[in-house]
């Protein structure tokens, strides 16, 4: 279907006199119409960028007026609008404003966080509500203000709900994964002005939310999903909309976590004695490059402490047993690999792996030869 007719039917839907009418109308047109021109055949069930032909799509949408259509919908504007309608424009949402900095700042100013926040609570929605909600809080001080409540001057509600959500029993393994993605972008700094050589500049400051999520609570249940991986097959970059959920998919988000909340060498303390590094090294050893990509900043983020050294050197000699031998002849095999200067994420990959070989050489448990040498039983 035409983007224009798309928009022209979702309009023509509005002088339809009764609610089922509606919805009749609109929901097909979002299930069938709209999220298949812009997916197009990316089902993926983690996408941090849009593949270029959903970003053509969205474009071509934009221009023939759909901003307003999803605003109207998300906010409930008209109030007959379903709960299955709205879940697949949080669908919508999420293609539109993927790596889409202009569209993340006009969704914000129009009211859809105010919109989305109620959504944690919602039984169907929570999960979509809690992905919108990291999207929209991408490197944009003024949405995660919005989402935190600042503009009152205080730290909101939701802060709260999303760290119960972390602890909370019948919770789903997405729907946790999401909740630690949002918190990422909620608790760490972000920088603005970088660009042609131009100092960057804080534009928000993250501590507040650090320090909440430090505490003992939450922070256990930031860890317990972090314990959870590296994932089964398939694995986060894998997985697919509808698929089968592996177990451990959300550990690269607590990773990712994990990674901004050890600035604090107390809090890095608090998480080598509790056994963080044996996941994490799991996930920088594992196949994938999420996992692998997030687990090598945390793991980077708690060797930039010079006193985290010891802390860790005396939990890999309590506890190198606990570490498989695979794990520690990757390591070894990492530290050795060639890695071309341009290669960047690889080459912090090798730097932490050096580093923790030298660290586990230096316990006198094993030689770099030994580790060589691990068979795996």
């Amino acid at each position: 279907m035409d983007p224009h007719q798309i928009v022209k039917t979702f309009y023509m839907a509005l002088s339809v006199v009764t609610f089922e009418a509606k919805n009749e109308i609109w929901h097909p047109l979002f299930l069938n119409e709209i999220l298949p021109y812009l997916k197009k055949g990316d089902d993926r069930l983690i996408r941090l960028l849009p593949e270029d032909p959903t970003v053509e799509a969205r474009t071509e949408l934009a221009k023939a007026g759909f901003h307003p259509i999803l605003i109207t919908v998300i906010n409930g504007q008209p109030p007959q609008v379903s709960d299955e309608v709205k879940e697949l424009a949080l669908d919508a949402l999420l293609d539109v404003c993927r790596g889409n900095e202009v569209a993340r700042r006009e969704f914000g100013g129009r009211g859809v966080i105010e919109s989305l926040l109620p959504l944690i609570r919602h039984a169907t929605m929570c999960t979509k509500a809690l992905e919108a909600l990291w999207m929209l809080c991408f490197d944009s001080p003024d949405n995660i203000a919005r989402v935190l409540g600042r503009f009152r001057g205080r730290i909101g509600q939701a802060l709260n709900e999303v760290l119960e959500i972390m602890g909370a029993e019948r919770v789903d393994m997405v729907t946790r994964m999401w909740a630690a993605a949002l918190l990422h972008n909620l608790a760490r700094d972000w920088y603005g002005g970088s660009r042609s050589g131009i100092q960057a500049t804080r534009t928000y400051d993250g501590s507040p939310v650090r320090h909440k999520i430090a505490s003992d609570d939450n922070l256990s249940n930031v860890l317990a999903l972090l314990f959870q991986g590296p994932s089964e097959a398939p694995t986060p970059i894998d997985a697919t909309e509808g698929g089968a959920v592996p177990q451990g998919i959300g550990a690269w988000a607590a990773a990712a976590l994990v990674k901004v909340i050890a600035v604090d060498l107390a809090v890095t303390q608090k998480m080598i004695k509790t056994g963080a590094c044996e996941p994490l090294i799991g996930l920088l050893c594992g196949e994938d490059p999420l996992e692998q990509a997030q687990a090598t900043k945390a793991l980077s983020a708690m060797l930039s402490h010079f006193d985290a050294y010891q802390t860790i050197r005396t939990w890999f000699t309590a506890n190198h047993e606990n570490v498989p031998h695979l794990y520690k002849k990757t390591l070894v095999e990492l530290s050795a690999a060639g890695v071309p200067s341009y290669d960047l994420r690889n080459k912090e990959r090798k730097e932490v792996a050096l580093a923790l070989v030298k660290i586990l050489e230096s316990t006198g448990v094993f030689s770099i030869e030994e580790i060589s040498q691990c068979v795996i039983s």
